[in-house]
């Protein structure tokens, strides 16, 4: 197991990044601030892991956010760790026990800004598969070791260059862990950001992936560029749309996709739309890259000051473009409603209910079904504190 190795790298690499920053001579005059967050769920369930045989019933989960931020003229710092307890009645789950750590460094120059980022999370496989591959167990855990870094230069008033680069390392330990397969997964990007008049922005991205999985697939690539336009119609109204045609290569065969997305957000006094729909190539647990599919509709009301009504649907699909060996495609659809009640400045009582459904086409055995869920939540908040020095 190579992941506590990467990560006590990644974590030291992090670390002296942020002490050269902090050395900069702008960061005198600083402010820290700090915000904790902890939600304690019950939950029933009519068929947690999709199983043939439906299994129903309850679970409980206690979290903990934590948000601390450092913020001065040129330099600003963020640690952001989260702790989560699942326990679950009867035969319904497997207990398991969730963390993550993230940090980032962004420091602003008067024309360019240079950012650095790294994380590290231990999440059971209920929580990140259920939308990709469909495996999931309680039992079986995703840990993860990232990084990116990202340098934005203003060129001139009305155009800008951005670079960005990012690795992950993921890995799948556990029983239960059928078809998933370990990888590491390096991406790169550049765009060129017009804007040509105050409301309407162009931009034009090349980007590129590697997957690497030396115990699964084995090696597979992407390129691509895409093209995109945003344009703010109204204070309220938003659209979105790009463009463009990515070609992936899995060592022995290539293929090609088109990706692009087209999006329409709208902020009214008391009440926010978004819908949404996009195509790309990203990597899932199979250890390959995959073209995704996903359609997202949100809306939300506030029904009085302290009541609110959310509601969203989701429908994702992942597609292998070659390895059919393992899978054609898997489905995920979702539906949900929340009544969310601010019974305080800093705390809320959620009401939720859903709907889920996954379909799987592939010769292994994975689990595909529906199950209806229902979930009471309390939050509590405390308001960021912040120091000045």
């Amino acid at each position: 197991m190579t992941a506590p190795g990467l990560a006590h790298g990644a974590r030291a690499r992090a670390a002296a990044a942020l002490a050269c920053l902090a050395c900069a001579p702008g960061a005198r005059a600083a402010e820290w601030s700090f915000a904790p967050t902890v939600s304690w769920s019950a939950d029933y369930d009519s068929n947690r892991y999709f199983l043939p045989s439906p299994a129903p019933g309850e679970g409980q989960f206690l979290s903990f956010n934590g948000l601390l931020t450092h913020s001065s003229d040129v330099l600003q710092l963020s640690l952001a760790p989260f702790l989560s307890v699942q326990r679950f009645s009867g035969n319904s789950g497997t207990d398991s026990n969730n963390g993550s750590i993230n940090t980032s460094a962004a420091w602003s120059l008067e024309r360019s800004t240079f950012s650095l980022s790294a994380g590290y999370s231990d999440l059971s496989t209920l929580l990140t598969e259920l939308e990709s591959t469909g495996v999931i167990k309680g039992n079986s855990h995703q840990e993860q070791t990232s990084g990116g870094a990202s340098w934005a230069l203003v060129e001139s008033a009305k155009t800008e260059l951005s670079v960005q680069l990012g690795y992950a390392d993921v890995r799948y330990v556990g029983a239960n862990t059928l078809g998933l397969s370990s990888y590491d997964y390096s991406n790169a990007s550049i765009a060129e950001q017009y804007t040509p008049v105050e409301r309407t922005t162009f931009t034009l991205t090349a980007f590129g992936g590697d997957v690497s999985s030396p115990g699964g697939p084995g090696t597979s690539r992407n390129a691509g560029v895409s093209l995109s336009a945003e344009r703010k119609f109204s204070e309220r109204l938003t659209g979105y749309i790009s463009a463009g045609y990515s070609d992936l290569d899995y060592g022995i065969g290539t293929d090609h996709s088109a990706v692009g997305e087209a999006r329409v957000s709208r902020v009214g006094e008391r009440s926010q739309l978004k819908l949404d729909y996009q195509r790309s190539v990203t990597p899932n647990g199979f250890g390959t890259l995959v073209v995704r599919d996903q359609a997202s509709f949100t809306a939300s009301r506030d029904l009085t000051p302290h009541l609110s009504v959310l509601t969203s649907l989701v429908a994702t699909r992942d597609r292998e473009r070659f390895f059919v060996v393992l899978y054609e495609q898997q489905t995920y659809e979702s539906a949900q409603a929340t009544l969310d009640w601010h019974s305080g400045e800093t705390s809320t009582v959620d009401l939720t209910a859903g709907y889920d459904r996954t379909t799987v086409q592939s010769i292994l055995p994975l689990p595909s079904g529906s199950r209806w869920r229902a979930a009471l939540t309390y939050t509590w908040s405390v308001k960021p504190h912040a120091v000045s020095r």
